[in-house]
């Protein structure tokens, strides 16, 4: 269940059956509204990825194992010592897996058995993909099997730099984002202020009406941002969207501080 979805979709469903309940009647309303949550939250769901942070910690950490190994097998170390090494410095979630793996190749197990602990431990399947090649490399010399995988992490590193590279450019537009969590809201919670204060002198809304537009424009206060937040820089979305609604929920009360 994505939780952001199912509360965007619990307030907007709540909008719905406010602004339904008089023209279709209080049944009518609440099967309306309980057809369209679902509908909506199908297709939030989607546009809010699911970004496991554990898969991209083992592919980055076993770039990092890999590109020790390739140093130690350069030196002209055997495959079972350049590895026993690079275990011994490595330092992350997968040290354990790797220590095991180490200890087996120690006594004389081939490699695909020796390392099947570490692929069974692993999530990632660009992690898995790294590790199929390791021991194929005992195809080689030691010196030769250094070369070819300093080649294989140098690919990997570039690859890595480019994603630095586009995630430090979304980075300088977190600022805008920044900049319309709060303008937005801001200018939903003056609207709500103003209609809050216009109806006041001409009663042209019931309460129940003024409700359900308090709801809508806090549901857009909290689901803007959020995607944008998502689209633009793809982490931290709830925050933003946090930031928005206190912006939201405490400007009217300024406002009215500040009124006669």
């Amino acid at each position: 269940m994505d939780p952001a979805a199912a509360l965007f979709s619990l307030m907007s469903a709540l909008c719905y059956l406010t602004a339904l309940r008089n023209t279709l009647g209080l049944p009518a309303s609440v099967i309306a509204a309980l057809a369209l949550l679902l509908l909506q939250y199908s297709t939030l769901s989607r546009l809010h990825p699911k970004v496991d942070k554990r898969r991209v910690i083992e592919a980055r950490e076993l770039e990092d194992f890999l590109h020790n190994l390739s140093v130690k097998l350069s030196h002209g170390l055997s495959f079972e010592s350049s590895f026993q090494e690079a275990t011994r410095e490595h330092e992350g979630i997968l040290k354990m897996a790797l220590a095991k793996a180490s200890k087996e190749l120690s006594a004389g197990r081939p490699p695909e058995e020796a390392l099947r602990h570490v692929y069974l431990k692993l999530t990632s399947s660009e992690a898995k993909r790294l590790l199929y090649l390791v021991p194929r490399l005992v195809e080689y010399n030691a010196r030769r099997a250094g070369k070819v995988l300093s080649r294989v992490v140098n690919l990997l590193e570039r690859n890595r730099a480019l994603k630095e590279k586009l995630r430090s450019s979304v980075k300088r537009e977190e600022l805008k984002v920044r900049i319309m969590s709060t303008l937005y809201p801001a200018t939903l919670a003056a609207l709500y202020y103003l209609a809050r204060q216009a109806s006041a002198l001409t009663e042209s809304l019931e309460p129940l009406e003024l409700l359900s537009l308090n709801l809508s424009l806090a549901s857009l206060s909290v689901i803007a941002p959020f995607y944008a937040t998502l689209a633009v820089m793809g982490e931290k979305p709830l925050q933003y969207s946090l930031v928005s609604l206190t912006v939201y929920v405490i400007l009217p009360t300024l406002l009215g501080g500040l009124g006669p």
